[in-house]
């Protein structure tokens, strides 16, 4: 019978995947949900709409990314999680890029359903599940590690929009989220590990003997 041998050191290679996906949700849970509230009144003023006919792009990005999480666990079940990530990637990245170009509310509304599904693709879904399928025991501390990358994510945010706004072109500020969300998602496609199994490992690092 195979005998478990646990590791005795808490730096783990799960506390790696931990920190790539802190990374990743600096980008799909921070940019994803704090990049609306500064960009609203440029795209208004822009599009020359009613802030209501702008703000219901928010809410078509919450419904995008919440139906399409409903089925990442079927995707990487068929594509992986590096293809999801990839996917993810270039969705959600896609998604800025097409507000950036935007010259009429349906391109933001078409901006926010393709953002939404590359949140889900590279977001909640496979940022729960990696604390969970890499620890045990720490597995509250890792999770709430990744999820606290909502605030420096507001932060990046906070920076680059006030920034592009007061310099008379803000449609550099969705530009400059596209190009940092697609780095860190296909960097993040080819480091995150979906479970510890794939390099050998068990949870908690765990090996068997």
């Amino acid at each position: 019978m195979a005998e478990t041998k646990k590791s005795s050191k808490f730096f783990t290679p799960g506390w790696i995947q931990v920190v790539v996906a802190f990374v990743v949700a600096i980008v799909t849970q921070g940019f994803g949900i704090y990049h609306f509230g500064m960009l609203k009144v440029p795209m208004t003023e822009a599009l020359g709409a009613q802030p209501a006919e702008v703000a219901l792009g928010f809410s078509i990005y919450a419904l995008a990314a919440g139906f399409a999480s409903l089925v990442v666990g079927d995707v990487i079940n068929k594509i992986k999680l590096r293809g999801s990530m990839l996917c993810s990637a270039v969705l959600f990245s896609g998604g800025f890029l097409i507000l950036g170009l935007m010259t009429e509310i349906w391109q933001v509304y078409v901006a926010y359903v393709v953002m939404g599904v590359g949140s889900a693709l590279g977001g909640m879904v496979i940022l729960s599940g990696i604390p969970n399928n890499w620890f045990n025991k720490r597995r509250g501390i890792a999770t709430a590690i990744i999820w606290s990358a909502m605030f420096p994510g507001s932060l990046v945010v906070g920076q680059i929009i006030p920034a592009a706004t007061a310099s008379g072109n803000w449609q550099m500020a969705p530009f400059a989220l596209a190009g940092i969300a697609f780095v860190v998602l296909i960097v993040g496609a080819f480091l995150l590990k979906w479970q510890p199994q794939e390099v050998g490992l068990l949870p908690d690092g765990m090996t068997e003997e």
